[in-house]
């Protein structure tokens, strides 16, 4: 939502706009069309940290396919719209539209030669993009051996490494092209994921998103580190926070130059809760394992949660594994423990404030300081 100083200053770029040329006065409303726009956020990292998940959070939907396809291999945008809509956006301009899957999901498959793609444009009537803007990009640093020199050149980035004659780091996947950098380049600011421990290139692709939008005045107060996957760093379903909490510290400090905070976040958590994908079948589930006897060993585990014997059917536990992981229910089975009558709704809710999102990854210092402008 805009605040009062972006209602000024559009004001002011209009009456600006009117006492200069016709070349500058494009620049200066173009500007002001931006202080009335959505925050547009840049979610970044490595491959398999998270970002779809935290993504899918952030959005409140599932739309953002998690597993490897062609769609992850570009820059997805994910904005408010009137109805449901994926638009392949080629270099040239040209749209090719897609319906989602039957999972709700943005198809793996384009339709559309990659190479030939500049970014995918989804809208969505989810609510809590009408104040946001939501721009998945590419894994960084993927295992591919070949490096885009286009996607250096777009962020202005020649690594170390590839300064000293080593295989060159680019800050985005060796596939991404130069329109889909321009888009990240254009976000207002970054939400960088990692896991477990920041890493040289983390850090220049960090860098890296900074020189990229330069002309937007970037500094740490609009990129904010995200310690993902806390929930794995611990084994079985034990408690990660207080592992957690300490290294988000340590990494926030690493990375003090880039970033304004690291938050540690379980995404799978909050994609769950903020999706509303926990059903009731699923609470009836959690709340017959509950009353488990070997309760602690299924918990020990995946293989023994998918192995043993059970009181939930093999899919059931399965489709929980998926939703929650171990600690998620482990959590989640501890409260109907302690409340058998806790309804669906309300278990989701705490396994949201058991998720550490509700900090805020991508909103609350970023957008509070934009809707007080």
């Amino acid at each position: 939502m805009t605040g009062p100083l972006s209602t000024r200053l559009a004001t002011l770029c209009d009456d600006i706009a009117s006492r200069v040329g016709p070349d500058v006065a494009g620049q200066v409303q173009r500007i002001g069309e931006r202080l009335c726009e959505p925050l547009r956020v840049a979610i970044a990292g490595r491959l398999k940290v998270g970002k779809s998940t935290l993504v899918n959070a952030l959005i409140g939907r599932r739309v953002a396919p998690t597993a490897v396809g062609e769609c992850t291999r570009v820059v997805t945008r994910f904005r408010y719209g009137p109805a449901d809509r994926v638009d392949v956006v080629r270099r040239d301009g040209s749209r090719h539209s897609l319906p989602l899957d039957d999972d709700g999901m943005i198809p793996q498959r384009l339709g559309v030669p990659p190479g030939t793609v500049a970014y995918v444009d989804v809208t969505l009537t989810s609510a809590k993009l009408r104040d946001l803007t939501v721009v998945d990009t590419p894994g960084l640093a993927s295992a591919d051996s070949a490096v885009s020199r286009r996607a250096e050149e777009a962020v202005g980035m020649a690594t170390a490494a590839g300064d000293a004659g080593e295989a060159p780091t680019a800050p985005f996947d060796a596939d991404i092209d130069a329109d889909s950098a321009a888009e990240v380049a254009a976000a207002e600011a970054v939400v960088y994921l990692f896991a477990q421990a920041v890493r040289a290139d983390d850090v220049r692709a960090l860098e890296a998103f900074r020189a990229a939008s330069a002309r937007l005045a970037s500094s740490p107060i609009n990129a904010l580190g995200v310690l993902g996957k806390v929930d794995t760093l611990v084994g079985g379903a034990a408690d990660p926070w207080p592992v957690a909490g300490p290294l988000a510290a340590q990494q926030a400090g690493l990375l003090a130059r880039t970033v304004a905070d690291v938050v540690p976040v379980a995404g799978l958590l909050a994609e769950t809760a903020e999706a509303g994908r926990l059903t009731d079948a699923d609470r009836a589930a959690l709340q017959a394992l509950a009353g488990a006897p070997d309760l602690a060993v299924l918990l020990a585990s995946v293989d023994l949660f998918r192995s043993r014997p059970a009181p939930a059917d093999p899919a059931r536990r399965e489709r929980l594994l998926g939703l929650l992981d171990l600690y998620g229910i482990g959590f989640a089975v501890a409260q109907l423990a302690a409340d058998p009558r806790l309804g669906t709704g309300e278990l989701a809710r705490r396994l949201l404030a058991a998720s550490g999102f509700p900090r805020r990854s991508g909103g609350g210092r970023t957008r509070s300081r934009r809707a007080g402008r």
